[in-house]
């Protein structure tokens, strides 16, 4: 019964050129390889298409030839949602940033994309001063990085109790900041008690060292379509499953026993990446595991 859980695949592919939809499909024959990391990296995917007319081809092509700085200039984004039926989550949002054509008959159009979060690095002006506001709790200060940044504000963490406590810094944070700095910036301060990460434009407050015996977790294991482990070693490991979608939050993890790392191993997910063909091979995620000691 777990291959009939995870047999209808369902996906829809959205291309948009400056915030306009110009093309989307949930029925042509797509293979792809993305990856998202929750830390500060930048990782090149690829997703390819088959069964476009010329023109379109033509056309995304043309735009996505150039790279990187062109790619930000024509705002050509593209956004894959994919799963089984009646859990078709977004697993990936990008920008193309190169595309190439195969030649007929077979004409897929292969398409490089890079993090949709990680490609706005610029550097911005932020300064806040904490002692103008005593009573300022961690939320409160991530917040305001947020927003000083153009990014919308933490999400808590569902799994653990939301950062109410206040923040002890004595002098302000002023500098001129990137994305990525600004999450190390606020990794830094309160690092014992909080972690941050951020995935796909949003920024997730959790719980750096939750209650292990409250904390809510995941097991992976045959029985939720765990099909093999790799990588093992004292501080990670990678687990590749049937394709779900857990939450980016940083969260406990156990792995079933069998495979020699531990059924009370309490890990964290900090990257994974999805493979698949829509009328090939089966749909799989390989989760990239993290000691919780490693994060801080």
């Amino acid at each position: 019964m777990l291959y009939d859980k995870f047999f209808n695949r369902e996906y829809l592919l959205v291309i948009k050129q400056k915030g306009r939809k110009i093309f989307s499909s949930d029925r042509l024959d797509v293979k792809f390889s993305v990856e998202r990391l929750h830390v500060s990296s930048i990782c090149q995917s690829s997703i390819s298409v088959l069964g476009l007319d010329r023109e379109r081809i033509n056309s995304i092509a043309k735009v996505a030839r150039e790279c990187f700085s062109k790619a930000q200039e024509m705002e050509l984004t593209i956004e894959l949602s994919a799963g089984y039926k009646g859990n078709c989550p977004i697993i990936y949002k990008g920008f193309i940033i190169g595309a190439h054509v195969d030649s007929p008959p077979n004409m897929w159009l292969h398409m490089r994309c890079v993090n949709y979060t990680e490609l706005g690095e610029v550097p911005t002006p932020i300064s806040i001063d904490p002692r103008k506001s005593p009573r300022m709790t961690y939320a409160d200060f991530a917040t305001s990085v947020c927003r000083q940044l153009g990014m919308n504000p933490p999400d808590i963490s569902e799994y653990h109790a939301p950062p109410s406590d206040y923040i002890n810094i004595k002098n302000p944070v002023q500098g001129v900041f990137t994305r990525s700095k600004a999450m190390s910036e606020l990794n830094r301060i309160n690092k014992d008690r909080w972690v941050v990460f951020y995935d796909m434009g949003r920024v997730y407050i959790a719980d750096a060292k939750p209650d292990i015996k409250t904390a809510k977790r995941v097991r992976f294991d045959k029985n939720n379509g765990l099909l093999a482990v790799s990588g093992v070693s004292f501080t990670k490991c990678n687990v590749t499953m049937f394709m779900q979608d857990y939450p980016p939050n940083v969260m406990l993890a156990e792995v079933e026993s069998e495979f020699n790392i531990g059924a009370n191993g309490t890990w964290t997910i900090l990257g994974r990446k999805y493979e698949g063909h829509y009328r090939g091979n089966d749909w799989k995620v390989t989760y990239k595991l993290y000691l919780r000691d490693q994060l801080t």
